[in-house]
């Protein structure tokens, strides 16, 4: 969500380009996009600001959930409670930068989610206008939360 010019600090409503979603839409068959507004979901289902998807129980829904949270300095507390939902059997793909040396990373995400994707290349996120950004200056990751699975890492290379 992030541009080259940061601007987090401006908004915090990038979108997922299309092409990358439906990559893993393709996989997981998204019920519930869990932080969006009208503008940018990528579900029929979302929970935007009004909605507060932080308070709301994701291991009711019935089917996977997309999830590309707001990055800054809350995004810990978005993967923290993908991490607790998961435990309660909740089904959540997030996508976050693959900032794998972060406290939050060595908490909730290192050796207890079954699945990560690494992303080969850097999205180009979008804008509230619609426009594609310059590339972030991270790489990014999709983290899959659910409890059955075998855990392992992948890299993927959706930019060929």
């Amino acid at each position: 969500m992030v541009g080259a010019t940061s601007p987090v600090k401006e908004n915090n409503e990038w979108s997922t380009p299309d092409w990358f979603y439906n990559y893993f839409n393709n996989i997981y068959q998204f019920k519930v996009d869990l932080a969006a507004n009208r503008y940018n979901s990528k579900c029929i289902s979302h929970y935007d600001k009004a909605l507060d998807s932080l308070i709301q129980d994701w291991h009711l829904i019935d089917g996977w959930c997309w999830l590309n949270p707001p990055y800054g300095r809350h995004l810990h507390e978005w993967i923290e409670k993908a991490y607790h939902e998961m435990q309660l059997g909740a089904k959540i793909i997030m996508l976050i930068p693959a900032s794998t040396g972060t406290s939050y990373w060595a908490k909730w995400i290192w050796n207890k989610v079954p699945k990560i994707y690494f992303i080969e290349g850097r999205i180009r996120f979008v804008d509230p206008l619609s426009k594609t950004t310059d590339p972030p200056k991270y790489d990014s990751a999709v983290i899959v939360f659910q409890v059955d699975l075998i855990v392992y890492i992948q890299n993927v290379n959706l930019f060929h």
